[in-house]
């Protein structure tokens, strides 16, 4: 595997990371972690593959595609609703 992908996009993956991080660290400082006894363990797996799923494919569509205007909105779009999904997963887990 070839991995001149990360060279290509360094910016947007970097974009990337620091949304992801800043999300978890708002929702953890900002809400209130729900007990277990709450937590609905077949939505939080269903949830989070989305999520994860999302996330395989933004990366999936950053190693295929070159450099370009086309690419930076597919990013944006799938960046938007990977935050989405992953603020849904993490619904599960905290009150906000």
């Amino acid at each position: 595997m070839t991995y001149s992908f990360i060279k290509l996009h360094t910016r947007l993956l970097l974009l990337l990371g620091l949304l992801i991080i800043s999300a978890i660290c708002m929702v953890s400082i900002l809400g209130q972690t729900k007990p277990s006894s709450e937590i609905d363990w077949i939505d939080c797996f269903g949830e989070g593959g989305i999520a994860a799923m999302t996330l395989i494919w933004l990366l999936a569509t950053l190693l295929t595609r070159p450099k370009g205007k086309v690419t930076n909105l597919l990013f944006l779009g799938l960046s938007a609703l990977h935050i989405s999904l992953l603020l849904d997963f993490l619904d599960e887990f905290y009150r906000f």
